[in-house]
């Protein structure tokens, strides 16, 4: 796999990867207006903003995305988000492989702690690669409500 940064032209078919894994992996967990309200949150519209505004990165195999993570800064927070692996693909390391390129990309600008927001689904994945749970707390999307599970790890520069 092939990591690069994401350009404005990868927009459509990151919101594909997205939207086709929360429709198809997170509906055991979630209700079907909460992964509407996911699904909306990832319109190629709002990927374009999200391209524009933070470091997101895809994982490419032979020119196709296979999953795709982000990093920015918001309220003096480090913050790691929307780490998606393509449904078909996961449990092939690639979601590994993508969280150590982003961590290290954090190290290499002197970032000591990265937070990230879990899905219920997912919380398992980063506890497997150092992450905590902070804390769980009741949020929204939209007008929907969520329970949000705020996850943290201190970074090692070795």
């Amino acid at each position: 796999m092939k990591i690069r940064k994401a350009t404005l032209d990868d927009a459509q078919e990151i919101s594909k990867l997205r939207q086709e894994t929360l429709e198809k992996v997170n509906i055991k967990e979630y209700t079907k207006e909460q992964i509407k309200a996911l699904v909306n949150k990832n319109n190629i519209e709002k990927i374009k903003e999200k391209i524009g505004k933070r470091e997101v990165f895809v994982g490419a195999e032979e020119d196709k995305i296979i999953g795709c993570v982000s990093f920015h800064v918001s309220d003096n927070k480090n913050i790691i988000s929307g780490l998606y692996v393509r449904h078909d693909m996961q449990g092939k390391g690639i979601g590994e492989q993508l969280m150590k390129f982003i961590e290290n990309h954090a190290v290499d600008r002197s970032v000591k702690n990265l937070i990230l927001y879990s899905t219920i689904n997912a919380e398992k994945f980063y506890k497997k690669i150092g992450y905590e749970v902070i804390k769980k707390s009741p949020g929204k999307v939209g007008d929907v409500d969520f329970i949000v599970i705020e996850m943290g790890k201190e970074l090692n520069k070795g």
